[in-house]
């Protein structure tokens, strides 16, 4: 017995002892060593990268990886890129993906750094059916221009998991009333939020995608989960008791305090929109003092240079043409960006009018004010 108990020891310490060689960084000339320092610039949009995520004490991780190894041999090599982490080392890297197990499998398809689960087999075919299906596909940043977007497995991932985007799902069922309706009021949302690139609705069919819906604990249709820039596990939305908290005005809200924008229902900016509080005390003073202009001009525009919002810039050149044209200026411009707004005009040009009539007004009220007293 004694003598079983030692050999069976010394085979144990072999086996790792031979996985700890095998499977060292470096290992293999087309399977890529990722840790932080190389992850991104080797993870860029350039190429299809498949990673495993693993820790050499695991035998999974063992089994996959010699696996792998025979993909990197099989493979058309062009585009792609067959890459490993060792999750148990790379801390942060293993924080970052979401790696709570091994061994874990990400793809990254081209024009993408955004990661997507791989859940397939981990046989040989499994794997190069998989890479070979799916290292043609390309990003296509355009899904983000729509009101609205579907979703399904293929792009689910690819899309919450955005870290530029605020993401806003409903789960729905094709013969669920509740949802039918709220699909109709998510389109209003959708296309008065369209011009907020940062703010995402989409929706997927919870039945057709099953193994989503089981994921992401959806536990009723409809179900909306929000995937906000800081947080991409989700979490569902609770509107309230009654029906009515499912409307566009309060979806609007919502997604205002989450996106941290202004939109109103009628998809344009509220009357707050590209003011700045950091300038309302120099606007006070402009308009308070005339003598002084000048000088409270060279404020604004040592403050401006220093200053992240673009809004910026429109109080700096208000400021220039009232000391140019007087404070007549400001309801001429005032009376001219109504005239424009009356008419059919891009989103874009609508948003930039409706910052400047919004300064201009604070302005404006400053004068009005003078003129009573």
């Amino acid at each position: 017995m004694k003598y079983f108990t030692s050999t069976m020891y010394i085979t144990c310490v072999i086996f790792s002892l031979a996985s700890l060689v095998l499977f060292q960084p470096g290992y293999g000339k087309d399977f890529t060593e990722l840790k932080e320092a190389n992850f991104d610039d080797v993870v860029n949009g350039s190429s299809f990268v498949f990673v495993i995520f693993y820790a050499r004490w695991n035998e999974r991780s063992v089994e996959a990886l010699k696996t792998l190894e025979q993909v990197s041999e099989e493979m058309d090599k062009s585009g792609v890129i067959l890459a490993k982490v060792n999750a148990y080392d790379e801390v942060k890297l293993a924080t970052r993906f979401w790696v709570d197990r091994w061994p874990i499998f990400k793809f990254f398809i081209k024009g993408s750094v955004t990661p997507e689960t791989y859940r397939g087999g981990m046989k040989l075919d499994d794997f190069l059916g998989f890479i070979k299906a799916t290292s043609d596909m390309r990003a296509d940043p355009s899904v983000f221009n729509q009101a609205i977007i579907e979703l399904d497995n293929s792009n689910f991932e690819r899309v919450i998991h955005n870290k530029k985007k605020n993401v806003f799902v409903l789960f729905y069922a094709k013969w669920c009333n509740s949802c039918k309706d709220l699909i109709n009021t998510l389109g209003k949302v959708g296309k008065n939020f369209q011009n907020e690139r940062d703010c995402v609705i989409a929706k997927i069919d919870g039945d057709a995608n099953y193994d989503v819906a089981v994921q992401q604990e959806v536990p009723y249709y409809p179900s909306i989960r929000v995937y906000t820039i800081k947080n991409k596990d989700g979490y569902l939305y609770h509107p309230g008791k009654y029906q009515e908290n499912w409307s566009e005005q309060n979806i609007t809200k919502f997604l205002n305090l989450q996106c941290k924008t202004k939109r109103t229902v009628m998809g344009r900016l509220d009357d707050t929109a590209g003011r700045l509080k950091d300038f309302e005390t120099l606007v006070k003073m402009f308009m308070d003092n005339s003598f002084k202009r000048p000088e409270i001009l060279n404020e604004a525009l040592s403050l401006r240079n220093n200053h992240a919002e673009s809004s910026a810039e429109i109080y700096v050149k208000i400021m220039q043409q009232v000391l140019k044209d007087g404070t007549e200026y400001l309801t001429t411009e005032l009376n001219r960006i109504e005239r424009l707004m009356l008419a059919a005009i891009h989103p874009d040009k609508a948003d930039e009018l409706q910052r400047r009539r919004n300064i201009l007004n604070e302005f404006a009220v400053l004068h009005h004010e003078k003129d009573e007293l």
